[in-house]
């Protein structure tokens, strides 16, 4: 009856990750940007979430960045810190991106 459940609940977890991994793509999580952007994890994030967002809301970078983090999450002031840093990693590269 173990060996019966644990297959069961493996069958469920392999069915939830990839649905993770589909709702991660569809908000721009997984995208990965060129090495030579130079970006941390988390502008990575920032990235692939403008990527995929025509007009994305702060709610979508705070749910993109913190979602493991739901009763600790930061001021969501970080997303303007994290965008200032990401215009000027990108500024380089004829990327430049303004707020509307």
């Amino acid at each position: 009856m173990a060996c019966k459940c644990a297959k069961l609940l493996e069958s469920k977890n392999e069915s939830l990750r990839g649905q993770s991994s589909q709702l991660e793509q569809a908000i721009g999580i997984a995208a990965e940007p060129p090495v030579m952007f130079g970006l941390t994890k988390s502008e990575a994030t920032m990235f692939g979430v403008l990527l995929s967002t025509r007009l994305p809301r702060r709610e979508t970078f705070m749910l993109a960045l913190f979602s493991d983090r739901v009763d600790d999450a930061p001021d969501q002031k970080i997303i303007d810190v994290f965008i200032c840093k990401l215009r000027k990693k990108l500024k380089p590269y004829g990327i430049d991106g303004e707020t509307k």
